[in-house]
């Protein structure tokens, strides 16, 4: 700046006019203003997506179906009141398929509470045709007696034993009926978990998410991380997983079945062979899936319920001996086996293993299957005096 004789001046070499202050600004208050301007850009960013992409999806979590949301203990649950129909509800606002139910029992009502994996849950069949359905409807006609179904998709033994430790007080029942095993032995990285958790098995993925901080829980519920990370997912998945998501209007990935370890061949000579699971990149190796049958046990033999354990037949499947049928003998749980059911229902009736499953399908059984279950499982409790 040049004063009226042409010499340049400063802004320090000028006069100051009364009462007035120059206020200099120091990089504390510099660095907030910065903070600020970033925090106001992200919310207008944040505003924009939710605008344009709509809210957060409630089912972040990769490969999640639409009637289930994401749980920091169990991973995931169903969203309770969710009213799809098909392969995707009714659920009820407790959180199970089927029909409205009260969480108090009724006065006078025999409980069972029935959990389990897909196939309790009723994959590829209506709410009304599970073996959970059927076999209450069988057993009402004697006594008052109500079967819950507690099957979620894709769950594991970890999950099904601490739901149960969190809410077999709540929902008092008299009796547990355990159908796992094939999803287990799941590799880590089923479900899409290849966007965060590969490697880490059920136990460590449920500590690793109950361990995020709260710039993560804060960015959980940003759409616009939210569509970065999904986008991310899908980069990752086959044209097939692609198109599968698109036909089903997915927000998130349906991530197809991965192959599991192999149920082992007989060798000669050995009727049923021993089922090991020795791989720690499965979901829930050996060590932890004998550690949660035993919680299992301890829980249900605290509360005074009895427990029945359901060892699962898949078309795959042999009879055979693993950890779940030795600690079920060596603690006097009654066990049904599925496979005896199925079996000994299509040598009386001429029919084929396939008979009772979905087609093309290696894991569910159909419409059929469920009633020869249901009705293998309501002669078994009948014949053993486990009802009262």
């Amino acid at each position: 700046m040049n004063d009226m004789t042409g010499r340049n001046t400063t802004t320090s070499d000028l006069p100051l006019m009364p009462g007035v202050r120059i206020k200099k600004y120091g990089l504390r208050y510099k660095l907030l203003f910065s903070a600020c301007c970033f925090c106001v850009t992200l919310m207008m960013i944040e505003f924009g997506g939710r605008l344009l992409l709509g809210p957060v999806p409630p089912n972040q979590f990769p490969g999640l179906n639409p009637n289930e949301i994401e749980d920091e203990e169990l991973l995931w649950r169903h969203k309770p009141g969710y009213g799809g129909g098909g392969q995707d509800g009714p659920i009820n606002d407790l959180g199970f398929r089927g029909q409205p139910i009260t969480l108090a029992k009724p006065k006078g009502t025999y409980r069972i509470l029935s959990l389990g994996e897909s196939t309790t849950y009723g994959y590829g069949v209506e709410f009304n045709e599970t073996y959970s359905y059927v076999l209450e409807r069988s057993l009402r006609k004697e006594k008052p007696i109500q079967v819950i179904n507690g099957g979620v998709r894709v769950w594991s033994t970890y999950q099904s034993v601490r739901f149960l430790d969190r809410e077999i007080e709540r929902l008092e029942p008299d009796m547990v009926l355990f159908y796992h095993e094939v999803n287990d032995f799941l590799p880590t990285t089923f479900r899409g978990l290849k966007v965060h958790g590969a490697g880490l098995n059920d136990v460590e993925l449920a500590k690793h998410m109950q361990r995020r901080s709260w710039f993560r829980r804060l960015a959980s519920q940003s759409r616009v991380v939210t569509e970065v990370r999904l986008g991310w997912a899908r980069s990752l998945a086959t044209a097939t997983e692609q198109e599968l998501a698109k036909k089903h209007d997915r927000t998130v990935l349906l991530v197809g079945a991965l192959p599991y370890i192999d149920l082992p061949l007989v060798p000669p000579n050995v009727e049923k062979p021993w089922l090991a699971n020795e791989s720690r990149l499965v979901r829930l190796p050996d060590p932890l899936r004998e550690k949660y049958i035993k919680d299992l046990i301890a829980i249900t033999g605290r509360q005074g319920v009895k427990l029945v354990i359901l060892h699962p037949s898949y078309p795959v499947s042999i009879p055979h001996q693993c950890i779940l049928t030795r600690l079920a003998d060596e603690n006097s749980v009654p066990i049904i086996e599925i496979e005896d059911v199925i079996n000994e229902h299509a040598l009386v009736e001429g029919k084929t293993k396939d008979n009772y499953f979905l087609p093309n399908d290696v894991y569910h059984p159909n419409k059929y299957g469920h009633q020869v279950i249901a009705n293998g499982i309501a002669q078994f409790l009948i014949e053993h005096g486990l009802l009262p």
